[in-house]
């Protein structure tokens, strides 16, 4: 009896090595390396680069475009913003394989930044003001609904946005939960450049 128990737990234990083991190989996959975008002008103009560890590739190939401030989404998506030579510019999206222009407006689209959830958010003067839209994966919102000039928006990981906006004469915080938006500095001189801690506070 003593010795088939000790064969038991010997199988159990070879059997959680094996499984330890399989499990450390699966996150070491290749597939599964954090992958670094930059902005570069080695082409002489200003394009979007993708290295996986191993090699370099341009995701942009957009030669009469400066393409600069690149930001992934937590799915793996990467957006970024591209300037034409009369200064109008895009919201572009890359999503591993192929590249779309998302914006795709004469306007002024510019800063993006994605939300923990895969929305989009950006600064667009299509309505003739400063206006913070967002893309919910269709539609594309205007959610700062404002004369004033409203940019920098940034989210929080529970999925609130901040920006900044010049709704009386300076510049406050504002936060849109998705619902309404709330000055929350309310102060007479200017704030600006919101950013939210790791855990939304």
């Amino acid at each position: 009896m003593r010795y088939r128990a000790i064969c038991v737990i010997l199988i159990a234990v070879c059997c959680l090595l094996l499984m330890t083991g399989s499990a450390a190989t699966a996150q070491s996959t290749p597939d599964e390396r954090p992958m670094l975008a930059y902005s570069s002008d080695r082409d002489g103009d200003f394009e979007i680069y993708v290295w996986d560890g191993e090699q370099t590739i341009n995701v942009s190939q957009n030669s009469k475009l400066s393409d600069t401030v690149p930001v992934w989404s937590a799915d793996g998506r990467l957006a970024w913003q591209a300037v034409d030579a009369e200064y109008r510019a895009d919201v572009y999206v890359w999503d591993g394989e192929q590249t779309i222009n998302l914006s795709d407006h004469p306007a002024a689209d510019s800063d993006p930044a994605w939300s923990p959830d895969g929305q989009l958010a950006w600064v667009s003067n299509r309505d003739g003001d400063l206006e913070i839209y967002v893309w919910d994966g269709q539609d594309i919102v205007n959610v700062s609904q404002h004369l004033a000039e409203d940019r920098m928006p940034v989210w929080s990981a529970d999925g609130r946005l901040a920006w900044m906006s010049y709704r009386n004469n300076n510049g406050d915080i504002y936060v849109w939960d998705g619902e309404d938006v709330v000055n929350i500095s309310q102060y007479y001189g200017d704030d600006s450049h919101p950013r939210w801690s790791a855990d939304g506070r």
